[in-house]
C-alpha cells in the first residue's frame, strides 16, 4: 500500500512540472489521486493507526531520521476526500476497460464517507452512480465465474477491474504478460483447487 501512495505521489509532484495540455495534466492527477485514496481507504480500513506522507520518496529524503507518527482518521479521510474529489471533477464515467474513471473515483469517495459515518455524503454519491445510466446489475453467472471460461470482467456492472491475464502470469511471480493473480482474491474465497500435492 505504501509503494503504491509513493509512486502515486510521485506521478502528482511531478506531472505539474511536465509541459503538456491542462486537460491531460488533470486527467493524469486524478488517476494517480484515486490510485493514492484507494492505498490509503484500504491501509486505514484494515490497519488503524497508519502514517501520513504525501512526499514522494528522492535520493534526498531517503536518507535522515524518519518520524513515525501515526495521522487522525479524520486526517487520512480529509486527503482522501480531496484525493477523489478532484478525481471526479476531472473524470468521465465512460473510460477504456484499462482506465479509472469517475464511477470507480466515486465509489470510493463514498465508502470514505461511510467510514466516517456521513451517510448523506456516501448516498449523494451513491446516487450518483445509480442515476449516471452507465451501470446496471448483471445476470449473477455473467458476474462471477470458474476457470478457464471466466466471463467478461468489464461488463455493465463494472466500477473498475485490475486487469491482468491469469492464464497468461506466472503462478509465482509477474515475469510473464499479464502478471500473476491478485493475492487479495485470498481475502474473499481459498482457492484449494489450484493446489498441486506432491506423488505419494
Amino acid at each position: 500500500g505504501y509503494q503504491l501512495i509513493d509512486r502515486a505521489s510521485s506521478v502528482i509532484v511531478n506531472a505539474r512540472e511536465v509541459d503538456m495540455p491542462v486537460a491531460d495534466r488533470n486527467k493524469i492527477l486524478a488517476e494517480a489521486k484515486t490510485i493514492r485514496a484507494l492505498a490509503y481507504l484500504r491501509l486505514v480500513t484494515i490497519y488503524d493507526n497508519i502514517l501520513l506522507d504525501t512526499t514522494p520518496t528522492t535520493p534526498e529524503s531517503s536518507v535522515g531520521p524518519v518520524e513515525y507518527k501515526p495521522a487522525t482518521k479524520e486526517q487520512i479521510h480529509n486527503l482522501i476526500a480531496a484525493d477523489l474529489d478532484f478525481a471526479i471533477a476531472h473524470l468521465d464515467y465512460i473510460v477504456p476497460d484499462e482506465l479509472i474513471g469517475k464511477g470507480f473515483a466515486r465509489h470510493l469517495r463514498a465508502e470514505s464517507a461511510m467510514w466516517m459515518e456521513d451517510y448523506a455524503t456516501a448516498a449523494e454519491h451513491y446516487d450518483s452512480i445509480i442515476t449516471s445510466g452507465i451501470y446496471k446489475l448483471m445476470p449473477i453467472d455473467q458476474v462471477f465465474g470458474n476457470m478457464p471460461n471466466y466471463p467478461e470482467r468489464n461488463h455493465d456492472e463494472t466500477l473498475f477491474a485490475w486487469q491482468f491475464d491469469e492464464l497468461l502470469g506466472h503462478p509465482y511471480y509477474d515475469e510473464l504478460p499479464g502478471g500473476s493473480g491478485s493475492p487479495l482474491g485470498s481475502a474473499f474465497q481459498s482457492r484449494f483447487y489450484e493446489i498441486v500435492l506432491p506423488d505419494g
